[in-house]
């Protein structure tokens, strides 16, 4: 299994924390991540947002690039949300899928060291927008970072 944790793009500032558009970089460096997933090979399956709006537009951005993946809204990976839930239902996910979360920070740090050691701040992750950790399960059931892109 193959798990892609990314970080919204850049977001516009307003009032209203849930409804922050894209910027046109956050724009730009979310298609440049996508192309670069692309061209690398990688498959995705499902791609998973936040009900943040700019969660959604990144993970439409990427969806461009990957037209047969499933694009659903997801609860429980807003930024403040635990990643106890999420980081069991990916333990349980068969070995033959491949999903990419849109979240925000620290969420995003959060489950990509809670699947690679277990707890949600022994790896320490800086992501900056539109960043994204894709993450292997191997063999024996461990996690391990195969590749950490940066926009």
């Amino acid at each position: 299994m193959r798990v892609f944790i990314m970080r919204h793009g850049e977001a516009a500032s307003a009032s209203d924390d849930d409804s922050r558009p894209l910027t046109p970089h956050g724009r730009a460096q979310s298609s440049q991540i996508a192309i670069r997933l692309k061209d690398a090979g990688y498959e995705i399956g499902t791609i998973e947002h936040s009900d943040k709006l700019r969660a959604y537009q990144t993970a439409e951005v990427v969806s461009e690039y990957f037209p047969e993946a499933e694009l659903k809204e997801r609860s429980g990976i807003r930024p403040e949300d635990a990643s106890e839930e999420i980081a069991y239902e990916i333990s349980q996910s068969p070995e033959s899928s491949s999903v990419l979360f849109v979240s925000h920070m620290p969420f995003v740090a959060h489950l990509t060291s809670r699947l690679l050691s277990g707890d949600d701040r022994s790896v320490p992750l800086s992501f900056s927008t539109s960043s994204v950790a894709v993450l292997v399960r191997t063999a024996t059931g461990n996690w391990v970072l195969e590749e950490f892109l940066r926009a």
